[in-house]
């Protein structure tokens, strides 16, 4: 419609475009395909990070001119504001994404079973194309109660699901600045991520939170075993 109206044409990118339909098989090429003739003409494109930025530049060939970095961000509440904390008998870890592949959800579950520690529960909050994968991967890893698929969550109930968590984990392979991650900061809790966008600008040493290699179970192993270990004083 954009010959037919007068108006300014601005796209978000707040993912790897190239990445957004993988796994799709033909109608992921096409969606692909469409997604970057859009951002090639569109009048302008918000970037959520440098990174991608630097991609839709120099890979999707974007005009640079049309590209403003515009990162994520949240009004944070007083802690005084933040209900407090639930008593719990378990290190709870809670995933909050969409089930798809790019979110790197078989990853972190391999790296519980690695971490081998049955004082830890994973609670994963989201919906997609892969939960009942992974929910097979899940009883195939033999992980029992450690594992619990919560699915699409409102935000009221994950609020509540935060007063009973101790980290906050992303094991994407693609992401730009995290708004989960600033919600679970809002809510007191630590975050731990793949070295994914510009997760660095949010992390940007261990006093932070924990940044693991992305795509590297043996890497987020080591970072959830400091995450479950450290002092919280």
């Amino acid at each position: 419609i954009r010959r037919k109206i007068t108006a300014t044409w601005c796209i978000t990118v707040h993912s790897d475009p190239y990445l957004d339909f993988a796994d799709r098989g033909f109608l992921g090429k096409v969606f692909t395909k469409l997604n970057l003739h859009a951002l090639r003409n569109a009048n302008c494109v918000f970037v959520v990070t440098k990174r991608f930025a630097k991609l839709v530049v120099d890979k999707a060939h974007v005009d640079k001119d049309k590209i403003h970095v515009i990162y994520n961000g949240i009004f944070f509440h007083d802690n005084s504001e933040i209900p407090a904390k639930y008593e719990h008998t378990y290190f709870n870890i809670i995933n909050v994404a969409r089930t798809e592949k790019v979110k790197g959800q078989a990853l972190l579950l391999h790296a519980i079973k690695k971490l081998n520690d049955s004082h830890v529960r994973l609670y994963i909050a989201g919906s997609g194309s892969e939960l009942s994968n992974l929910m097979a991967l899940s009883r195939q890893l033999d992980l029992g109660p450690q594992v619990t698929f919560s699915g699409f969550m409102t935000q009221a109930q994950l609020k509540n699901l935060y007063r009973r968590m101790d980290l906050a984990v992303l094991t994407s392979y693609s992401e730009s600045f995290p708004l989960v991650l600033l919600e679970a900061s809002d809510n007191l809790l630590p975050i731990l991520s793949t070295d994914i966008g510009d997760i660095k600008v949010m992390i940007p040493n261990p006093e932070y939170g924990f940044i693991a290699k992305t795509g590297n179970v043996d890497s987020i192993v080591n970072e959830l075993g400091e995450a479950v270990n450290k002092d919280p004083k």
